[in-house]
């Protein structure tokens, strides 16, 4: 089975119990609250991918294994952060090992953009960018014929 066959399933009364057990013993922690599109792709069984509860994402965005995506101001108690959300938008792809952390307000990841592995942002990501490093900026802007729409699986 696929990661968003058990994130699917996560959503259902009683079964769901039974999805969330195998993504957690395939060390992958995406909450129920997480909205995700109808399928997303999630390499490797989602190993070591840990999304924040408020997290946003959109169809055709690929995530590869040991991604984080949540709150950098951990320091502070929940209802004490000003931290809203992020967003990745359509066909973005999240590089393995990459960090989005947020603290405040709402983080978007544009369409098309990469973030490269272990690439740690702290920023709004603009569309067909690609950006790298710790902390991430900007590498590249993406052509229109380097952006591919079709099938992420």
């Amino acid at each position: 089975m696929e990661v968003w066959q058990m994130l699917n399933l996560q959503k259902k009364p009683f079964i769901g119990k039974i999805g969330s057990l195998i993504l957690r013993l395939w060390g992958c922690d995406i909450p129920k609250t997480v909205q995700l599109p109808q399928k997303l792709y999630v390499a490797h069984h989602g190993n070591g991918v840990c999304i924040h509860p408020n997290t946003i994402i959109e169809k055709g965005v690929r995530i590869f294994q040991q991604v984080t995506i949540g709150r950098s101001d951990v320091y502070l108690p929940s209802d004490q952060s000003i931290y809203e959300r992020i967003i990745i938008k359509e066909y973005a792809i999240l590089g393995a090992g990459c960090k989005i952390l947020n603290n405040k307000g709402t983080l978007i990841i544009g369409e098309n953009a990469i973030i490269a592995a272990n690439a740690v942002v702290l920023n709004d990501v603009p569309a067909n960018e690609v950006w790298g490093g710790i902390p991430a900026r900007k590498l590249y802007t993406r052509k229109e014929e380097e952006i591919f729409h079709g099938p992420a699986m």
